[in-house]
């Protein structure tokens, strides 16, 4: 048992080593200006197709508009039924203007958008270089650490014994950690669960148990 948790105390070493490059605020930060620029260019893309369905409706409107145009020009304005004729083609220009209008400012809307995603996105990579660089110090500082201890990890697994060290293996890519722990007054040293005494006597043939609660190998301290 010496054996093992000395190498569950090398492998806890390594898994906080792992977890100060995880949980690094440099990472963290990093990867959210990674998905901030993913979503940017999915609203350019967004934003892109919107300006052409609009540049579409004000193409479309030029020419409905230029049509009525040419229609009252071309009205004669002797004719009494032309003057009538006349207003409901103007209201129809003056409709057209005030579509017109609305469409051109939204296009402008979108310019706008565009142009502040596109500052936005310029800053958010200056921001995920400088990150990223950070990051790198520190993962360039703990690596060697991690190399270094799991060398020594692999030294220690040739000294324990196979059934524990499978025993382990079989909870180490788990969440619960430490794997082995002490019986500490009767209880679960991991989650303070009270070993039923029936299993007590399990300790003389294995050395260990499990406990039914947190699911860790329990064993008597020397």
């Amino acid at each position: 048992m010496k054996e093992l948790l000395k190498y569950q105390e090398i492998d806890a070493q390594i898994r906080k080593l792992k977890d100060k490059m995880l949980l690094n605020e440099n990472r963290k930060k990093a990867s959210d200006m990674q998905s901030y620029l993913k979503d940017v260019q999915n609203k350019l893309v967004d934003l892109d197709g919107n300006a052409g369905a609009v540049e579409k409706q004000i193409d479309s409107i030029k020419k409905e508009y230029d049509k009525l145009y040419d229609q009252v020009n071309n009205l004669d304005e002797t004719n009494e039924e032309a003057a009538d004729l006349t207003n409901s083609v103007i209201e129809k220009i003056s409709r057209l203007e005030r579509d017109l209008s609305g469409l051109q400012q939204k296009l402008i809307k979108i310019n706008n958008d565009f142009e502040n995603l596109m500052k936005n996105a310029r800053t958010a990579k200056t921001n995920l270089v400088y990150y990223k660089q950070e990051y790198e110090k520190v993962k360039f500082s703990i690596e060697p650490e991690i190399e270094k201890l799991t060398a020594e990890l692999n030294e220690q697994k040739k000294k324990v014994k196979p059934e524990a060290l499978a025993k382990y293996m079989s909870k180490a890519e788990g969440k619960v950690f430490p794997i082995f722990v002490p019986l500490a007054n009767g209880h679960c040293a991991g989650c303070r669960m009270e070993i039923p005494a029936g299993k007590i006597k399990e300790f003389d043939s294995h050395g260990f148990i499990e406990c039914e609660n947190c699911g860790r190998y329990v064993f008597k301290a020397e």
